[in-house]
């Protein structure tokens, strides 16, 4: 009667559903990507590690931060938006190669372009490389 009664509960919380992610449909680039986005926001353990990369940065700790949006994205590397993040963080260090890498991986994945373009202008300005193409956004308009 208990098992019954608790199986009934959870059902009606939703609380089996938020340890499973959702599927992720690999049929094309586009759908692949937005479906990779809500499937990772459905994942505690995504979750966990974007939170933890989160607390990091707020305490200006950019390793340990680092650390947790490369976590989380080895879990699901189509979020595009935490490439930025982790570019931001490569960049706060020094670590500007790195943080060129986040940046255009972000920007290829379709984060906008306002996200990324001065971040990514200034790490490539920072390598001293003036001949090479400025950010992968700017490379897109011409």
């Amino acid at each position: 009667e208990f098992d019954q009664a608790y199986t009934t509960y959870k059902d009606l919380i939703g609380a089996d559903t938020q340890a499973q992610p959702a599927k992720v449909n690999f049929s094309d680039r586009a759908w692949m990507i937005d479906s990779s986005q809500r499937a990772a926001l459905t994942d505690e353990r995504f979750r966990a590690h974007i939170q933890q990369g989160d607390w990091a940065r707020d305490e200006q700790d950019w390793d340990r931060a680092a650390e947790g949006f490369a976590s989380a994205l080895e879990l699901y590397p189509y979020q595009r938006s935490y490439w930025t993040q982790l570019g931001h963080m490569e960049k706060e260090q020094g670590e500007f190669v790195r943080a060129e890498i986040a940046y255009r991986t972000a920007a290829a994945l379709g984060e906008p372009t306002a996200d990324v373009e001065q971040h990514a202008d200034f790490v490539i300005e920072q390598q001293g490389d003036v001949g090479r193409t400025r950010s992968p956004a700017r490379r897109t308009r011409r």
